[in-house]
């Protein structure tokens, strides 16, 4: 018996050590409610952070978008305003040519119809002075009238012709006027000070000024396109 005892007291002294344990393992203590507090405003701080993020790659989205088809249209809109700056110039020129050939044709008429008149009373006189005779007289009468009358109807044909082509030039011009008006027309444009009597002079801003004046005014609307708040 006392070998058994202390080759039990000698087993437990020796195993002792590889069959202590630690304690369990206890489990985290439960959040209060601060802890979920602090993590749903975290939470919330997060989703905020990520919706303004989107919302201000939709609005440079819409910016770049905008800037483009502004910078294409002004392109575009500035080619077209040259054609008609250039077409408006063509008919102004026309219209003082035909203007010219015009007052030249009715001085060139009045003329004639002076010398006419003033020859026709030279031969007369002749005629009555015996200078020439009856038979010349007429002859001569004829010969001077025909070629009056010939030149007279060119002249007349001519001045309808140059009317015509005025009144056309005129149309144009008051047209082509009107549409470079309002082509030229930029609602962008602030209003500014001329000289006295004269159109008041706008200043000018460049592409990126005008697009920013427009988000801001319109930044009520941030995720809708800025085209589509001017259209």
């Amino acid at each position: 018996m006392r070998r058994s005892s202390f080759a039990l007291a000698a087993l437990l002294m020796i195993g002792g050590p590889a069959f202590a344990q630690d304690p369990p393992a206890q489990d985290p203590p439960p959040p209060t409610f601060e802890d979920l507090k602090n993590s749903l405003g975290d939470l919330q701080d997060k989703r905020a952070r990520e919706d303004s993020e989107k919302r201000d790659a939709i609005v440079q989205k819409n910016q770049e978008e905008t800037l483009k088809i502004y910078q294409d249209t002004l392109g575009k809109k500035n080619g077209e305003l040259t054609n008609v700056s250039k077409r408006l110039d063509s008919n102004k020129a026309l219209h003082a040519k035909y203007t010219r050939l015009l007052e030249g044709a009715r001085s060139e008429l009045a003329m004639m119809r002076s010398q006419f008149i003033n020859r026709t009373a030279a031969l007369k006189k002749s005629l009555e002075e015996g200078k020439i005779s009856k038979e010349a007289y007429e002859k001569l009468l004829e010969e001077d009238t025909k070629r009056f009358r010939n030149r007279e109807t060119e002249l007349r044909e001519d001045m309808a012709f140059y009317q015509e082509e005025i009144a056309g030039a005129d149309g144009k011009m008051k047209d082509l006027s009107v549409k470079k008006e309002l082509m030229e027309f930029d609602p962008f444009q602030g209003e500014g000070t001329g000289e006295e009597g004269s159109t008041p002079k706008r200043p000018k801003p460049g592409i990126a000024e005008k697009l920013q004046r427009t988000i801001a005014e319109v930044s009520g609307y941030r995720t809708r396109s800025v085209m589509d708040t001017v259209r």
